[in-house]
């Protein structure tokens, strides 16, 4: 059930809230010209002050990129927060609570009592984790740590742990919590009636959500115990596609530049060096999501990634995710570490100096492109040769947004392989154009009326945002042949099947039919619901689909035998 916030609440929340303190958390004001207060726009770059802010209306502008609202639009667009969230938020930092409606109040109420209990057992179980660090039984972990060179300031920055064997949480929160949440938050695991502690003789990482509450955690075997790393399994607390590991942290340098490496110990040992802006995913390639993040808390974003094939190969699926979400307002550069090097090593061996040099030396985006392109197009420049790699540039261009700077980017790759013809698609609908060639029982021409999705539609469409691969098995022909609603759904499935599962590739497609902004926000929310509870709901939803279609076929043949015995 939909939490529902009483208007009069959110309007005196509004007026009560001291706009100018509650955006002084997040930026710097320069100057003062009546009730007008001026700082550098946050979600836009720029070098002269246009943001302003009036506290007689309670209102901010930014005369730059047009950005204005309120303090609850601030939240929604600054940390990227679901409308609830955003008021519980502005809620807290007046020190008020949020009076839920009667309607559903008590439901809620409960879903959000369980909410906040997983937090504070998430809280309780980092705690321990930390004080089991620097017990005895801890010795192992601290002398790891030491060997990593980590500092005590840099360990408690983080808040790093160690998790003991023996089911020693399980022992230590059993008491305070049921064993169901302690479950259903991730710390505990169930294996032919007994329960065990998910973590166990590892080195832990507590993982923070953008608001600085623990929502999982990370590990590290110490020894050669597989796998090396474990994370939390996901949870209502925790969806890996929509966290970043030291986010928070990176947050509290108030910097509008972004780090992103590939893994916590780059992040830790590059903090421990006064690189502070270094955040990294959580056992995923970078996506849409990460993006979208990425983008409200930064101007300027650098992806640090290794040189190997991996390395590579992550690049790539990042430059994907950048190039379907490009604007002019965000710069996105591209570094690589040397040959058997990663950020922890780098600065441990050549000092953070190294790695600044590296930083400086970045490639932009367009760059990186034409490295893809000419990793890819080899010595050989045969007529199959330069076709195939006219394709691939087509691609890659056709994944940005119609404007100066793909046509721009369109020449420049002409140029740079001689290429004398290179088409591009219209924005970025090529996906959902080569999906319907390869099956011809679908073909949309430019007569078809695709309905705008309602809510069923919109639901379909988030899972597979979070899932892709869940559109490979469906077959249309199982469903009823009508539905209005869900043609967009079916038209986004045939895509993916025929041009391959991914989530950039959903938000791709989602942006050229104009309702990404509406499957984003669903996505969110079911991001709360387990990996297990998404595939169960997607396949419940399904199933209704062809069983309401067979009840309706039931009625029809029994109402179409009734009318020819009567006639």
């Amino acid at each position: 059930m939909a939490k529902r916030i009483p208007k009069p609440f959110i309007d005196e929340l509004v007026a009560r809230t001291d706009l100018l303190a509650l955006l002084s958390t997040r930026i710097t004001f320069t100057r003062k010209s009546g009730s007008n207060h001026w700082a550098c726009c946050p979600f836009h770059q720029e070098k002269t002050p246009s943001f302003s802010v009036n506290l007689q209306k309670g209102f901010y502008h930014c005369f730059g990129c047009g950005v204005s609202g309120d303090a609850i639009r601030s939240s929604l667009d600054y940390d990227n927060l679901p409308f609830p969230e955003a008021v519980e938020q502005l809620a807290a930092f007046n020190g008020l609570d949020v009076p839920y409606e009667d309607d559903g109040r008590h439901h809620d109420a409960q879903e959000k009592d369980h909410y906040d209990l997983g937090l504070e057992c998430l809280a309780d179980a980092a705690a321990f984790f930390h004080a089991a660090f620097y017990s005895d039984t801890g010795k192992a972990a601290r002398d790891y740590l030491r060997q990593r060179h980590l500092k005590k300031q840099t360990v408690d920055t983080f808040m790093l742990g160690y998790a003991p064997a023996n089911n020693a949480l399980l022992t230590h929160l059993g008491s305070k919590y049921p064993q169901q949440l302690l479950q259903d938050v991730g710390l505990i695991g169930k294996k032919d009636d007994h329960y065990y502690d998910w973590f166990r003789e590892r080195v832990i990482f507590p993982i923070h959500n953008s608001k600085g509450k623990i929502i999982a955690f990370g590990a590290r075997a110490m020894g050669d115990a597989q796998p090396k790393y474990l994370n939390s399994p996901e949870t209502t607390w925790f969806n890996k596609r929509f966290e970043l590991y030291g986010l928070y942290q990176a947050m509290q340098a108030r910097e509008r530049t972004l780090l992103v490496t590939e893994g916590y110990m780059d992040v830790i040992k590059l903090w421990q060096h006064g690189v502070t802006n270094a955040v990294a995913a959580l056992g995923t390639a970078i996506g849409d999501s990460h993006i979208s993040q990425l983008k409200k808390r930064a101007d300027k974003t650098y992806f640090s990634f290794d040189g190997d094939t991996a390395g590579q190969k992550a690049a790539r699926k990042a430059l994907e995710a950048v190039f379907a979400q490009h604007d002019k307002q965000h710069e996105w550069r591209f570094m690589f570490m040397p040959a058997g090097e990663d950020p922890d090593s780098l600065v441990e061996k050549s000092g953070v100096q190294a790695f600044r040099q590296l930083m400086d030396a970045s490639l932009p985006a367009s760059t990186y492109l034409m490295q893809v392109l000419d990793d890819g197009a080899g010595v050989q420049r045969s007529a199959e040769a330069q076709a195939e790699l006219a394709g691939e540039a087509q691609r890659w261009l056709n994944l940005l947004p119609a404007g100066d700077y793909r046509e721009i980017l369109r020449d420049q790759v002409k140029k740079r392989f001689d290429l004398p013809v290179l088409t591009l698609g219209s924005t970025v609908k090529s996906p959902a154009y080569s999906a319907q060639r390869a099956i011809p029982a679908y073909r949309a021409t430019r007569e078809t009326v695709i309905t705008k999705p309602k809510d069923k539609g919109i639901r379909l469409m988030a899972h597979l945002l979070l899932q892709p691969q869940s559109a490979l098995p469906l077959r249309r022909w199982e469903y009823p042949p009508q539905d209005g609603e869900l043609q967009l759904f079916w038209l986004l499935c045939y895509t993916l099947q025929s041009d391959g599962a991914s989530e950039v590739r959903v938000a791709t497609f989602l942006r050229a039919h104009g309702v990404y902004d509406s499957v984003a926000s669903a996505a969110q929310l079911l991001g709360r619901l387990s990996s297990e509870q998404q595939r169960d709901e997607f396949a419940a939803m399904l199933a209704s689909i062809r069983d309401n279609h067979a009840r309706q076929q039931t009625r029809l043949e029994k109402f179409t035998v009734a009318h020819i015995k009567q006639g």
